[in-house]
């Protein structure tokens, strides 16, 4: 064909690559540059693809160009496959079109192509996804132009998708509403989003969606910055940088703050999974997935519980903090840092540091209980002193509390057992506790630059010794063994330096060419339990064949070199890049190589050519 013949065609190739190939339009300003169609002012709809991508896809605000969200007309769309769409219709008209066409869902995913209504052009930057497994296909182009999927009517005042029902009627139309397309068009449900929360509980607000009321209680009833976020069958899954914010506070039911949310309806009298959770920017609170009944009408959260109630819950017996969760840190010697205001109503608030070496400390609703040791907090600066707050920008925010001396005095048993640091109103009434990250306690009180391992004696005296840097240890034991594997430990109690936090024992001669491993005793804030574990030395310069033992061994012992060692000649490099180095597998080297011996396959003997040519039985 001459060269007019495929300008269009070419044209039109580049317009599916370059402008069909997302699910949402492209704005001008960064579309690449296309020549125009030459006779004709835009694309063939005759050759609108449809797209197969996964039907749950829709852009979400966070990243949909903000004229998606802007209220706008809906598509007229006709029942039957045309060249150009029909005049306008009328509500009744579009109620009927509902409900018209195939069984497979479908939606009016026009994206950048044109719609032609009465016998005019106009742009429609929406994207409807068909949210059913059968099809799982994005519209992308004339949706009139694909058979099977059936045209979805919508109310011209609002651009929201609805649920497919057979035969239902459009909504009537209402103001408009930011719309968040999460899960598409169909079985899922309303997938609108409206700027006001206010629903009527219960109560369906399109077919095969209802509201949910969901609660959110802390004992200190300090709600500021935290949003919600929802998944599951959650009509909208928002987006992690914009939660929902509270719809309101209920004074009634315990001063708690709440949300109505959409969900999808279950079939018959089937739960339905809503999974939520609050967090404040990345710090998180309350979270839980939850099997809805079609019963229920409100859900509570509480606190940082990793649970969730169908009714209001007793308070009293809800734990007043979280023994999971680290969120004050000890940054220097004195001071711990905790993101919660000193005061409340104007008035101090309590602090208190509780500890217990067998870690038997529980919550309850009415605080803390189980602890060996307990000092009161002093209030310090309501932000971090200038030299922490350098150090340690991400706390911007926290408050500090201070350590009193008989504290300071007991930080052995702070730094070795479950610690906790819990919040108390000025009535005394219990608001939160949790755990303390120690990591700028150990900085200050313990940091060491010593030798470790298995090393000459510190100060230029004779022998050896074997160290082990362990400032959270409660006890620290050498087992030493005879051989690799196998066999009974001689166990050899360690000693502790209180000022560097390091467990030693001397080393005796016969040791040498034996080997060892450590078995510590330490609290572990994962399980909430004195651990007992038994590890080789992180200072090992060498190990059994195996991993699983410290083998006893100086670095420069002559018996540990091969032979020639010493005569080596290095050969010399005139410029780096003449070097060439390599990473492979000891195994993927010969396992598969049918030049080598299979006795030598996979083996370090692979690699040596003397070897291979005495196992083949002849001459290097």
């Amino acid at each position: 064909p001459s060269e007019p013949d495929r300008a269009p065609q070419r044209e039109d190739t580049e317009a599916r690559t370059s402008r069909r190939s997302l699910p949402f339009p492209i704005p001008r300003s960064l579309r690449p540059a296309r020549r125009r169609f030459r006779g004709r002012s835009q694309p063939p709809l005759a050759r609108s693809p449809v797209l197969p991508v996964r039907s749950s896809y829709a852009p979400t605000p966070q990243h949909t160009p903000q004229s998606m969200l802007a209220h706008r007309p809906a598509c007229p769309t006709a029942a039957t496959p045309n060249a150009a769409h029909p005049p306008r219709s009328t509500a009744p008209q579009r109620a009927a079109l509902s409900g018209a066409g195939s069984g497979l869902g479908g939606g009016c995913g026009l994206g950048p192509a044109r719609c032609v209504a009465s016998g005019a052009l106009r742009r429609l930057p929406r994207v409807c996804a068909a949210s059913t497994a059968a099809d799982r296909f994005l519209s992308i182009g004339c949706p009139l132009k694909q058979q099977g999927l059936r045209p979805l009517a919508a109310a011209a005042s609002a651009a929201a998708c609805y649920p497919r029902s057979s035969g239902s009627a459009a909504p009537a139309p209402g103001p408009p509403s930011r719309t968040s397309l999460r899960r598409g068009c169909g079985g899922g449900g309303v997938v609108r989003a409206a700027e006001s929360q206010a629903a009527t509980l219960g109560s369906p607000s399109s077919a095969g969606a209802r509201t949910l009321r969901v609660f959110y209680l802390k004992k200190d009833h300090n709600v500021q910055g935290w949003g919600l976020h929802t998944w599951g069958a959650a009509s909208v899954h928002t987006d992690w940088s914009a939660a929902l914010p509270p719809a309101g506070i209920d004074a009634s039911r315990g001063r708690a703050a709440f949300w109505d949310i959409e969900i999808s309806v279950g079939d018959g009298d089937a739960p339905v999974m809503v999974g939520l959770m609050l967090h404040r920017g990345e710090e998180k609170a309350a979270r839980a997935e939850v099997l809805v009944p079609p019963t229920a009408s409100e859900v509570w959260l509480v606190g940082n519980e990793q649970t969730a109630w169908l009714e209001q819950p007793d308070m009293a017996a809800v734990p007043a903090g979280s023994l999971t969760k680290q969120a004050a840190l000890w940054l220097d010697a004195d001071t711990i840092a905790w993101r919660h205001p000193l005061e409340e109503g104007g008035k101090k608030r309590r602090f208190r540091l509780h500890c217990a070496a067998g870690a038997g400390m529980k919550l309850t609703g009415s605080g803390v209980t189980g602890a060996d040791l307990e000092f009161d907090l002093q209030p310090g600066s309501p932000s971090l002193p200038p030299q922490l707050a350098e150090k340690h920008p991400y706390l911007a925010g926290c408050s500090t509390l201070k350590l009193p001396a008989d504290a300071l005095a007991a930080k052995r048993a702070l730094l070795t057992g479950q610690l906790l640091v819990s919040m108390a109103a000025p009535d005394g009434a219990a608001e939160d506790a949790t755990g303390v990250q120690l990591h700028g306690a150990i900085d200050a009180f313990h940091a060491y630059d010593g030798p470790l391992g298995y090393h000459d004696k510190a100060g230029g005296g004779s022998g050896r010794a074997v160290s082990l840097w362990a400032p959270t240890a409660q006890r620290v034991e050498l087992r030493l063994w005879e051989g690799p594997s196998g066999g009974e430990p001689v166990v050899h109690a360690m000693a502790h330096d209180e000022a560097s936090g390091v467990w030693s024992v001397d080393a005796q001669e016969d040791w040498y060419n034996k080997y060892y491993t450590y078995r510590i005793e330490v609290y572990c804030p994962f399980t909430q339990k004195i651990e007992v574990t038994e590890t080789t030395d992180p200072y090992s310069v060498s190990l059994a064949a195996d991993g699983a033992r410290t083998h006893i061994m100086r670095i420069d012992d002559p018996s540990l070199r091969p032979p020639g060692w010493d005569t080596h000649a290095i050969p010399h490099l005139h410029q780096w890049t003449d070097a060439s180095i390599y990473e492979l597998h000891i195994r993927d080297f010969s396992a598969t190589d049918a030049s080598v011996p299979e006795a030598l396959r996979g083996k370090y003997l692979a690699f040596d050519p003397q070897a291979i040519a005495e196992a083949a039985g002849g001459a290097p």
